[in-house]
């Protein structure tokens, strides 16, 4: 994985359906994983993050140098970029 450069779930709805406790699951899950197993700060966990339906979930990939979120189009540009929930212009 040390030359993965973006990591992306791909919720294309072949094999279940993703109901908001699911993804509410995904989302507490993965929480638990980057801090348990990715030295994450442990602080993620006490603050009580909490799964947002409202924010965006699908075409999202992750800059590992500058942690941005970014929502890709269909083409694979980025279209809105996020640091944390700060919306970047």
């Amino acid at each position: 994985l040390g030359k993965v450069d973006t990591v992306g779930f791909d919720y294309d709805y072949t094999l279940v359906t993703y109901t908001n406790e699911l993804l509410e699951l995904i989302y507490d899950m993965a929480l638990k994983r980057l801090v348990e197993e990715k030295q994450y700060p442990c602080e993620m966990l006490e603050a009580g993050l909490k799964f947002d339906p409202k924010f965006s979930i699908r075409g999202l990939a992750v800059d590992r140098e500058t942690g941005w979120i970014c929502h890709l189009s269909y083409t694979h540009k980025v279209a809105v970029a996020w640091e944390g929930r700060t919306k970047l212009s």
